[in-house]
């Protein structure tokens, strides 16, 4: 009975699969509904022949369940056709009489027994591993599915159901891939085991937890993120990408979910000691002991960020106090922060030490005490701190502790002071000697006596160092420094040529030549002869203090621009053969020479010193371009011969009152001097007057058409008398003084 029974299920499954299952069409997003139905007729056969037993008294349960147990159904994806498979497992039809059964059941137990006799018991049922792949359907995927949408891998059109499809495959090897597993595709114990896990984890995005709030402010310690108002305990997409970007940096597996790893070491970092790219409210004190000890100084008021410009200030901090250069607030920097800023010796306390202290700076240059020092450390105390350190570059903080005060001592003890016998002394004095600041009788010996103390004191005091008569390391460079002046006898150097036509300009020499960029001898008269009418160390080195008492004289230079009207393709006005271009060509190079020659406190610039025509509003960007403080333009007049008589303009709009008076000046110098009738002082719109930036004048000297005239202008002496008066002119007004 067992055997037919078995047989008429296994006939009913067949004709089922034949007639039922082509019809059923099944996708990846494939409808519950249908899956249902063909299974709830699966039940429904079942139950017939269950009933159709019942009615024979006939048990065929053990046959049904090997049935069931050898039998699956299977929703799978063929080429677009959708078709339920029932797969079966041959069943032998073998009637198994009773001696038979007895004896596989004695066997059964000898098997058993052997079993327990073993050395090493198995357990009695091996637990089976939960295994999913593409194409198999189980009920259980469709938590699974729900899952892996819950966490974003993927987003179902319809209800899950319990079909593995290619989507669910793709969502799987994301869902692997992002936590580190085997990116297989396949839904094993592991991968179930880690999705269960995630899930639980209350740090992920949509979830809410009180300990988010603390993920949230550590993110934002770290820079990872900015929350506009007080984080809450919501774990949203912004907290995900912050904590996915944190994870990166420090080569934790990206995931955006905090699991235990990742809030460990955010948790570590954020609490940890300050460093880059944090935002802590420690911070903002930090920054403020940094600009204390003098190793920053903030523009504006600390804040809580910690960037690069702290970490550099940082960095100094550990190189100058012999800390390791770690950029990180570590408890060795701490401490010696604490230590530093409890030092005794500061502004506003009282200390024995400060006694000496006081006594020291003065001796090194930087304060002069009115009475006896005493043990309080005051704001002048604080400023002459402040003045050494800045001196030799030690962080700026106005608090003595203890490397200011070892290079305090270092200085008093400098090899080179008062007392000392060195043979380094003997340089110094001749140095000394050189730079113009003593004029030893004797040939210099190793004694630093007073009259090297002085001669150094006066050194330090013209360069504007600390006066101590003690040759310590900044004296000692400042004295190189001048040594090696490129600016000094025997030497070729740009500046040389400047500084040679300065000179010049000056009255402290009179080249012969176009100045070049040799130094050489009467170069350095000139600078002698230059420092001493300045009271400065006559040494014939330009130095800076020289240079900048030469930049001062330089400043009372007139600079006069001289402008010859007319040339090349423009003659002027004509007459008797001569041309006005060729006339007053001449009497301006012989201005140019003579003011430049004769008087000192005056630079010369032509717009032209051949015959070359220059457009008018070319002449008047020359001269303003150029910085003139005068513009004088040179001309001739002309007219059908019937006029005659000399004659200047200034512009007839609105000018200044030295532009007048210049006019004034110069036109009362030469009226008086050129023995032609004066046509008196006229305004015009002339484009040179118009144009220029400062005072100008126009000069018409004769009529080159009036015979009389034009015989004076002809003459070259009387061209060079013009040229001549003019300057003296010019001169006369801004009181020029000769050579």
């Amino acid at each position: 009975m067992k055997m037919i029974r078995s047989i008429l299920f296994v006939t009913i499954l067949l004709i089922y699969s034949f007639i039922i299952s082509p019809q059923i069409i099944e996708t990846e997003a494939a409808t519950n509904d249908t899956v249902d139905d063909n299974v709830e007729g699966l039940d429904v056969l079942v139950d017939e022949v269950e009933d159709h037993a019942d009615d024979q008294e006939v048990d065929m349960t053990t046959d049904v369940e090997l049935v069931q147990e050898t039998t699956e159904v299977e929703v799978g994806l063929n080429d677009n056709n959708t078709d339920t498979v029932i797969e079966e497992q041959e069943v032998p039809l073998v009637d198994t009489s009773k001696e038979q059964v007895n004896e596989i059941h004695n066997n059964e137990i000898q098997n058993e027994e052997e079993e327990e006799l073993s050395e090493e018991p198995e357990s009695d049922e091996e637990e089976e591993e939960t295994y999913f792949s593409r194409g198999m359907t189980d009920p259980r995927l469709i938590e699974v599915k729900k899952d892996l949408a819950e966490l974003g891998f993927v987003s179902w059109k319809n209800e899950p159901n319990g079909y593995f499809g290619g989507s669910t495959e793709e969502a799987v090897i994301a869902f692997q891939q992002t936590f580190g597993l085997e990116p297989s595709g396949i839904i094993d114990d592991v991968t179930l085991n880690k999705l269960s896990e995630v899930k639980d984890n209350p740090f992920r995005t949509g979830k809410k937890h009180e300990e988010t709030i603390v993920l949230k402010e550590h993110l934002a310690i770290l820079g990872y993120v900015k929350w506009n108002n007080p984080p809450n305990n919501y774990y949203g997409s912004q907290t995900a990408s912050a904590v996915s970007k944190f994870q990166k940096d420090n080569s934790l597996l990206v995931t955006g979910v905090v699991d235990s790893i990742t809030k460990t070491k955010l948790s570590e970092m954020a609490t940890g000691p300050l460093q880059n790219g944090m935002y802590r409210e420690d911070a903002v004190a930090f920054k403020e002991n940094l600009e204390t000890l003098g190793f920053i100084k903030w523009k504006n008021t600390p804040n809580d960020f910690f960037g690069s410009s702290t970490e550099k200030a940082l960095l100094k901090l550990q190189a100058y106090y012999r800390i390791p250069e770690t950029g990180v607030v570590d408890q060795a920097t701490l401490t010696t922060i604490n230590e530093v800023l409890a030092s005794p010796l500061q502004v506003g306390n009282r200390a024995d030490a400060a006694v000496q202290l006081k006594l020291d700076l003065e001796t090194l240059g930087y304060v002069t005490w009115k009475n006896a020092p005493n043990t309080y450390y005051g704001s002048s105390t604080k400023k002459a701190v402040e003045a050494f350190q800045r001196a030799y570059k030690l962080p700026v903080s106005g608090i003595a502790e203890e490397f200011t005060l070892n290079k305090v001592n270092e200085i008093l003890h400098s090899p080179n002071r008062f007392g000392t016998r060195e043979k380094s002394n003997i340089q110094l004095k001749k140095n000394l000697e050189r730079l113009g600041f003593v004029k030893w009788k004797n040939e210099p010996n190793n004694y630093y006596g007073s009259s090297t103390e002085q001669a150094v004191e006066r050194f330090q005091k013209h360069f504007g160092l600390p006066v101590s008569g003690i040759a310590e390391i900044l004296t000692l460079d400042k004295m190189d420094n001048v040594l090696n002046s490129p600016l000094q006898k025997g030497i070729r150097h740009a500046d040389a040529k400047q500084l040679k036509k300065d000179l010049d300009i000056l009255g402290y020499a009179n080249w012969k030549n176009t100045p070049n960029n040799y130094f050489g001898d009467s170069t350095e008269q000139a600078v002698k002869r230059f420092q001493k009418d300045k009271g400065l160390p006559i040494s014939g080195i330009v130095d800076e203090i020289t240079l900048k008492a030469l930049n001062k004289a330089k400043k009372g230079i007139v600079k006069i621009f001289l402008d010859p009207g007319h040339g090349g393709k423009d003659p002027g006005g004509q007459g008797f053969g001569l041309k006005e271009k060729n006339i007053v060509l001449d009497i301006a190079l012989q201005t140019l020479s003579y003011l430049t020659s004769k008087y000192v406190g005056v630079d010369v610039k032509i717009s032209r010193s051949t015959d070359t025509f220059i457009e008018l509003e070319d002449r008047s960007k020359m001269a303003n371009k150029w910085g003139a403080d005068y513009f004088v333009s040179f001309h001739t007049n002309a007219y059908l011969g019937l006029s005659k008589g000399f004659e200047t303009y200034i512009y007839n709009g609105k000018v200044s009152n030295e532009t007048k008076n210049r006019q004034k000046d110069i036109h009362n110098y030469l009226a008086k001097r050129i023995d032609v009738n004066d046509r008196g002082m006229k305004t015009a719109n002339f484009n040179v007057l118009r144009n220029t930036n400062m005072p100008a004048i126009l000069l018409e000297y004769m009529y080159i058409d009036n015979k009389a005239e034009n015989k004076l202008l002809a003459s070259k002496s009387y061209r060079a008398y013009l040229g001549r008066i003019t300057a003296d002119a010019i001169a006369h007004s801004f009181g020029l003084k000769k050579r």
